[in-house]
């Protein structure tokens, strides 16, 4: 689950970022995990995400070490990510909803980390929201990041 990676993390805004991101860590022999953009998530949707997910993944396994669908303070969307089951998901809750979140993940077999813990567990995250050359950037994110 999400809280044992110690891998790099990049968000991913579509099919094309993730195939190349993924691509770019298998050949950098660094394993990323996928997150999508808190500010989209909503319009993709986690149906979407794990989708995009899959078809990434059945590509380039190699550098893949896990996704997260980052559902912002939206308890509908993570209800809606726990119940397609198909990745971990950053929750932004009030603490009374966070802790039910969790519970309701956790009995489905999903991790949810709240953001401010993420922060923490996380450190190397690298956006692709405004990149223009994906592989060239994720490929110097990957050599920079040591974890």
């Amino acid at each position: 689950m999400f809280e044992r990676q110690q891998a790099p993390m990049i968000i991913v805004s579509d099919l094309e970022q993730a195939m190349t991101a993924l691509a770019t860590a298998s050949f950098c022999n660094r394993p990323v995990t996928l997150r999508s953009p808190e500010s989209t998530s909503a319009a993709i949707g986690p149906a979407i995400f794990a989708e995009t997910i899959k078809l990434a993944l059945a590509n380039h396994p190699k550098g893949f070490a896990g996704a997260v669908f980052d559902c912002g303070s939206q308890t509908g969307l993570a209800i809606a990510a726990i119940r397609n089951g198909h990745c971990d998901i950053i929750i932004d809750m009030e603490r009374g909803t966070s802790e039910k979140i969790k519970k309701l993940a956790k009995a489905c077999n999903i991790t949810a980390v709240d953001k401010a813990a993420l922060n923490d567990l996380t450190s190397a995250v690298l956006d692709l929201k405004r990149a223009t050359n994906v592989s060239l950037i994720v490929k110097d994110f990957l050599e920079n990041t040591h974890l």
